[in-house]
């Protein structure tokens, strides 16, 4: 990251479709915020709809994730059973499209 902010990119995307679920994800977000406080940068991001929250979605744009793509597997039950995913129709996606703050 740092040779990134020295080169003037302004724009990193992270490419790991479970970004939003990994372990230390708020001490990730944390780090990443201290990042942004002194360089003009944003973030791009994949995540899974079942990883986000009104919460999540909240501190992503507070770091300035300007841009992410939700992924959702399958609405199919006995095909997310088969894959040993979840999927709640109606509650997956109503933290997923909480804008928060623009940047």
């Amino acid at each position: 990251m740092r040779r990134a902010v020295g080169k003037g990119i302004e724009e990193i995307v992270f490419l790991d479709p479970c970004f939003a679920g990994r372990p230390a994800f708020d001490e990730l977000l944390e780090l990443l915020a201290k990042v942004t406080e002194e360089r003009n940068l944003h973030f791009h991001a994949e995540l899974n709809a079942e990883d986000i929250d009104p919460v999540a979605c909240r501190k992503l744009a507070k770091v300035r994730f300007t841009q992410v793509e939700v992924g959702v597997q399958s609405i199919n039950r006995e095909t997310l059973k088969l894959n040993h995913r979840h999927f709640i129709r109606g509650v997956s996606f109503r933290g997923s499209f909480l804008s928060g703050p623009r940047y």
